[in-house]
């Protein structure tokens, strides 16, 4: 297994109102990476995540769970944290040890109880955070409305980094938006790079002067874009 050096690991707490697909997205990473050949689900009780008689009983998540993942060279810790009210410490403690909070929001449902409740626990940890938008293959998904509402309620700040194509049976994926040269990310790039050069004095200039900013310099700044502070 060899020796796991600290900046070769990351860990991120997965956080949501119950239901909204945390520990599915879990059982997605882990078949992806190649750590299981086929996908358990909540309703069947035979995903990793829940492996307590109790959780594949009631397909909930009661504790969280702790799985490692390794992948490009690095170690991935994910602490898959109950949904619901009742488990609520479980979901503040796994924010409190992780470095970063992803937090699930769903396309349908949109923003909850547990979201807000997930967000106020990453602030009061000061813990970046970032959103994903599940269920976006359902009936009535709705991409815009849900990022327009995580703006609203949580933090302008909160900019697309990825953009779905397609939406409920039309849903195909997603594309990568400081990569995608399709119109329909254009707007959503020309923010992430707005965002980055507001916060590199080098960066501005380049971008003042016209030239291409590089997408690894656009990166490596945006992870400076604090979600806690306008």
């Amino acid at each position: 297994m060899g020796v796991r050096k600290p900046e070769d690991t990351r860990s991120f707490a997965l956080c949501a109102h119950g239901g909204a697909g945390k520990t599915s997205l879990a059982e997605a990473m882990l078949f992806d990476n190649g750590n299981i050949t086929r996908m358990g689900s909540v309703q069947n009780g035979n995903t990793v995540s829940d492996f307590q008689s109790e959780e594949q009983k009631r397909n909930i998540s009661i504790s969280t769970s702790l799985l490692t993942l390794e992948r490009k060279g690095k170690t991935f810790y994910v602490l898959d944290a109950p949904g619901y009210a009742d488990f609520t410490g479980e979901m503040s403690a796994a924010i409190r040890v992780a470095d970063t909070a992803v937090i699930l929001v769903s396309a349908v449902g949109g923003i909850e109880v547990q979201t807000s409740r997930a967000w106020e626990y990453a602030a009061h940890h000061n813990a970046p955070v970032a959103f994903v938008v599940s269920k976006m293959d359902r009936e009535n998904a709705d991409f815009e409305k849900v990022l327009a509402d995580i703006k609203s309620q949580f933090s302008q700040n909160a900019l697309p980094v990825f953009l779905p194509v397609g939406a409920g049976d039309k849903f195909s994926g997603v594309v990568d938006v400081l990569k995608s040269d399709s119109p329909e990310a254009e707007s959503a790039k020309e923010a992430l790079i707005e965002a980055a050069v507001e916060m590199d004095d080098a960066l501005m200039e380049k971008y003042l002067e016209g030239e291409t900013i590089p997408q690894a310099d656009i990166e490596r700044t945006l992870k400076k874009l604090s979600p806690q502070k306008e």
